[in-house]
């Protein structure tokens, strides 16, 4: 035994290790108010067990067994309700992990699609029809992504959404019917606010774009000389 109190053994480990205790204790648990409970659970096992402290090892590593002993034992005990527990958990790890792929998806297209299409620096001596050239090359290309808006920038988080609502349908259910019909529900919801994403970048390529990308290209032309004079009107509006 040590000649030091146990009481002043216990006091000193605890302000110096107390957020080791926490640590411990939110491993072995789900929630916050189980995180506490385990945490006093193991302060009390440390002062009960002070007497058997002989003083082989230091008391950091033998409280953080004791710790450990009394966080294993309330787990081993608690697996039941955790097991009932566990689906809830694994729907959330589910759409974490869906949200991450699809944001990851994301990011890599867009990498390359800079990649495949860099800003071209130019000299202050280009042409006028340079310029033009680079803007229709940009209209072109937002028409493009905009068009394809479905495949590049919805689907993928539709498709973790879809399987977030489907996983959760079946453990909320537990039946094939119940499954179909909740997710069914979701996938209309999704389909309808995905669905007026889509229509609106394309209201945007018909009223906005497309009538640019013909401007530019009647600009092209005049400034190739391969337009007629009928035309000159339309240059002026373009111009301006």
């Amino acid at each position: 035994m040590l000649n030091e109190d146990h009481k002043s053994i216990f006091t000193k480990w605890l302000g110096e290790h107390s957020s080791s205790v926490v640590k411990v204790a939110r491993a072995y648990t789900l929630t916050r108010d189980e995180c506490q409970d385990l945490a006093q659970e193991i302060l009390l096992q440390a002062w009960r067990s002070m007497p058997k402290f002989e003083g082989k090892a230091s008391p950091a590593t033998w409280f953080y067994r004791v710790a450990l002993h009394t966080a294993m034992n309330w787990h081993r005990k608690d697996r039941p309700r955790r097991m009932h527990q566990n689906p809830l958990i694994e729907v959330r790890t589910l759409a974490v992990e869906s949200a991450d792929s699809a944001l990851l998806w994301i990011a890599g297209f867009m990498l390359l699609d800079r990649r495949r299409h860099p800003q071209r620096s130019s000299d202050p001596g280009e042409p006028l029809l340079f310029y033009v050239k680079e803007s229709l090359a940009q209209v072109e290309h937002q028409i493009w992504l905009l068009r394809n808006v479905f495949w590049w920038y919805l689907l993928p988080p539709s498709i973790s959404l879809m399987a977030f609502f489907t996983h959760g349908s079946w453990e909320s259910t537990k039946s094939w019917w119940g499954c179909i019909l909740l997710s069914g529900y979701f996938g209309v919801v999704l389909l309808i606010v995905y669905g007026g994403i889509y229509w609106l970048n394309q209201l945007s390529v018909r009223n906005q774009l497309e009538p640019r990308r013909s401007d530019l290209r009647k600009l092209i032309a005049n400034l190739e000389g391969e337009g007629n004079g009928d035309d000159s009107g339309e240059m002026k509006k373009v111009c301006s």
